[in-house]
């Protein structure tokens, strides 16, 4: 059976920390060839910027959210009241997802950081989301903020085909 493995807790308590912490175990697992993406803090000085995207393949880092984008760059667009989001970044993201799901590379996991409002209105990660859940045979991970568990859960058929683990940061258990 397929695993879905969902990194959860409230925002700003560890969910990339700790996708960055099954990364590395997972890493260590000879026969486990692990891909996808996880987030990283981008900072101007002391001030939180934004977010990169990591490739965990070939290691690369892009920007996906930032609170002022490049002047002049096509293809930002704002979501909520902070940051606006590169719709380059998903297609990057997605052209990934499709390549390692049609062809032979044998990904055994999968990482998405991080499903919330935009997926559940149908952009960001949606279509990879979709896509995985039907197509990869694998563990995925997914960070999904807690306020959204539920409604994430709802708009992604897992349930009845996956098995799915919760698993929540130590920084989150410690409240």
């Amino acid at each position: 059976m397929r695993k879905l493995i969902i990194v959860t807790a409230p925002r700003n308590s560890g969910k990339s920390t700790r996708m960055w912490e099954l990364f590395y175990h997972y890493k260590e697992i000879r026969e486990y060839k692990i891909g996808g993406f996880i987030t990283k803090l981008f900072r101007k000085g002391e001030d939180k910027s934004g977010f990169l995207l990591t490739d965990l393949v070939v290691g690369d880092e892009f920007p996906v959210a930032l609170e002022n984008p490049p002047i002049g760059e096509e293809g930002w667009f704002p979501m909520g009241r902070r940051y606006w989001f590169a719709g380059a970044a998903f297609n990057r993201t997605h052209d990934f997802f499709k390549e390692s799901v049609k062809s032979s590379k044998g990904y055994t996991h999968l990482f998405v950081d991080e499903a919330g409002l935009l997926e559940l209105d149908g952009g960001g990660f949606y279509a990879s989301i979709k896509m995985l859940e039907s197509d990869f045979k694998g563990t995925l991970v997914i960070a999904v903020r807690d306020v959204f568990l539920e409604e994430f859960l709802k708009k992604f058929k897992f349930k009845n085909l996956w098995d799915i683990e919760i698993n929540k940061p130590s920084k989150h258990d410690e409240k």
